[in-house]
């Protein structure tokens, strides 16, 4: 048997979620855990005005040998990450680190609030139980099953 969790589920959606739950799948087989997910912190560059931009600057930092990564915030977007980190001062170490290397128009932003929320836990998922997952698959909102830390 193995643990698996879905989430996090803000209060309407674990509303939702309970019923479908406790129709499916058997009493004491799974719980609504409360959860906190911290704030997310990113190196950021941007916005830019169009792809043609993001596509210069991606060029750009590779001459420097920086790395980047896909945004996260679509709210963010046209720009670039140049790193996630857990807090702040973690990202302003990051930020001043590229700024010896020669970047100089980044700057740290939050791309994620911190969650208060619910996983969705299942602790002891054998191969009877997952037979039975399908039936609360549409109510886990499009979050995935996967496996507990």
């Amino acid at each position: 048997a193995s643990c698996l969790q879905a989430g996090p589920y803000d209060e309407q959606q674990s509303v939702a979620l309970r019923p479908a739950a406790n129709g499916t799948l058997p009493a004491g087989s799974w719980s609504l855990v409360r959860t906190v997910v911290p704030a997310h912190w990113i190196v950021y560059m941007g916005k830019y005005a169009d792809a043609d931009a993001v596509d210069e600057k991606k060029a750009e930092l590779k001459l420097h040998d920086v790395t980047f990564e896909a945004l996260i915030n679509p709210a963010l977007a046209p720009g670039l990450s140049l790193g996630g980190y857990d807090s702040r001062e973690a990202a302003t170490q990051a930020l001043a680190g590229l700024a010896r290397r020669g970047v100089r128009t980044a700057r740290v932003v939050q791309d994620r609030a911190e969650l208060h929320g619910q996983l969705l836990t299942l602790p002891a998922v054998d191969d009877k139980l997952r037979a039975q997952l399908d039936g609360v698959r549409i109510a886990l909102a499009g979050k995935a099953l996967q496996p507990c830390p």
